[in-house]
């Protein structure tokens, strides 16, 4: 088998345990109304003063567009603000609200941590390699978003 092969199918196998731990995470969220990527940005805003729309697509790891539809739906909820910064009216800070805190503090107390994970097989040193082979791949994937010359530029 092709060594190109051999990536597409890894590939295809690591983007299918993501989403399947994914769903099977997002699930045990169903009763509270309240997504992965949601709940990930209440507690790092539950953590900051604030964030830049920005700073939470940089966080959610996705492009603009999706962290503010996320924003959005929180908005909605009334769970996140938008407040205008003082000094540039064009940059918005984000902010989580009373009632934000609120539903993360029951969500977090609810939301039993998992004692079982599809890497629970792996062996410490499994574990330690597999860590190491992913950030490896990792850098090269963001040497690759840097490189103009893989950019289409």
């Amino acid at each position: 088998m092709s060594v190109i092969k051999n990536f597409g199918i890894l590939t295809e196998k690591i983007a299918w345990l993501f989403l399947e731990w994914r769903r099977f995470n997002q699930k045990r969220l169903v009763s509270y109304d309240i997504t992965i990527q949601q709940r990930a940005l209440l507690n790092e805003l539950n953590k900051n003063e604030f964030l830049s729309p920005n700073e939470i697509a940089n966080y959610l790891h996705c492009d603009r567009p999706t962290a503010s539809v996320i924003i959005k739906n929180l908005e909605k909820k009334d769970w996140i603000y938008r407040k205008k910064d003082e000094k540039n009216a064009k940059f918005h800070k984000i902010l989580i609200s009373e009632k934000g805190k609120e539903i993360l503090q029951s969500v977090n107390s609810s939301v039993q941590p998992l004692t079982i994970s599809p890497f629970d097989v792996l062996t410490s040193e499994e574990s330690e390699q597999l860590f190491y082979l992913l950030k490896k791949c990792e850098d090269r994937m963001n040497e690759i978003k840097d490189s103009k010359e893989n950019n289409n530029e």
